[in-house]
């Protein structure tokens, strides 16, 4: 009987060696190579900052799951998933651009995520300040720069700005909009420089008001210029997000976190009005 044992034993060896190896694979770490893709975001440019640090926290929880995040003008990333592009979650600074992907079928529900306060920068020892920035804006020797519109939706909510005033000041918008110096927010060009940013155009006294979000302005820290907010009737824009059809599940569950408090108070801390927290 031990000899038939020991032949037994012998012939199960191949076997017994072959699940011992699968056993050594499974526990081994995983290799680099192994990790899952990257899930591909395409996010505003607003939403670097404040992505960058919501990501960071995300991936404590999630370390085999990279995320590739691309910042632009959320009007110019939209037609670029219009165009094919791949993406798996797109966050843009206006709620309309992701309406549009859910309209023509080339995203999930657009859901908003986040509100953001529009706000003029200014020449920090100039006399320009809340109760006088309306006039200012509307004097005629104002040197004033704006986002793109179409391309970034920060100049959409500025020409819409200047709609509302008009309401108030008969032809404001006609005068505003023809004054106004697109000077960033537009699609990058191969082989040129970044334009400079606002700030940047006040110190080289280019400008002497440059509208834009709240929350660039708080994270603006250059001495030389100061944020104003634009009072009513300015709009408060709105931010919205959506998943590509077919995303995988690690997609949808980095929406979850951006919508979740945790994700609203990362949001909150870089400037941004949340819209998940809990009432106080």
């Amino acid at each position: 009987m031990a000899i038939f044992s020991i032949i037994a034993f012998m012939r199960r060896l191949p076997r017994l060696a072959a699940l011992a190896m699968l056993a050594v694979a499974l526990a081994a770490p995983a290799h680099a190579d192994d990790a899952r893709p990257p899930l591909r975001l395409l996010a505003a440019g607003s939403l670097k900052t404040a992505f960058t640090a919501l990501i960071a926290h995300w991936n404590s929880h999630h370390p085999g799951q990279p995320v590739a995040m691309e910042n632009g003008p959320a009007g110019w990333l939209r037609q670029r998933i219009e165009q094919g592009e791949r993406y798996d979650v797109y966050a843009s600074a206006a709620l309309s651009h992701a309406e549009a992907l859910y309209a023509q079928g080339l995203s999930g529900p657009a859901v908003l995520f986040a509100h953001n306060a529009l706000c003029a920068l200014v020449k920090a020892d100039g006399p320009v300040r809340a109760e006088n920035i309306v006039a200012a804006l509307l004097d005629p020797a104002t040197r004033m720069a704006t986002s793109t519109p179409k391309a970034d939706p920060g100049g959409d909510y500025a020409w819409e700005y200047f709609r509302r005033l008009d309401a108030e000041h008969p032809g404001a918008y006609a005068v505003l909009s023809q004054r106004a110096q697109q000077r960033y927010g537009a699609p990058p060009q191969a082989n040129q420089p970044p334009p400079p940013s606002a700030s940047e155009l006040i110190r080289r006294d280019e400008v002497d008001m440059a509208l834009g979000y709240c929350s660039g302005a708080r994270a603006n820290r250059d001495p030389a210029v100061r944020s104003v907010t634009l009072p009513p009737p300015a709009p408060l824009a709105d931010y919205g997000l959506a998943l590509a059809p077919g995303a995988p599940a690690a997609a949808s569950e980095l929406a979850l976190f951006i919508l979740s408090p945790a994700g609203q108070r990362i949001l909150a801390e870089h400037g941004f009005i949340a819209i998940g927290l809990p009432c106080q």
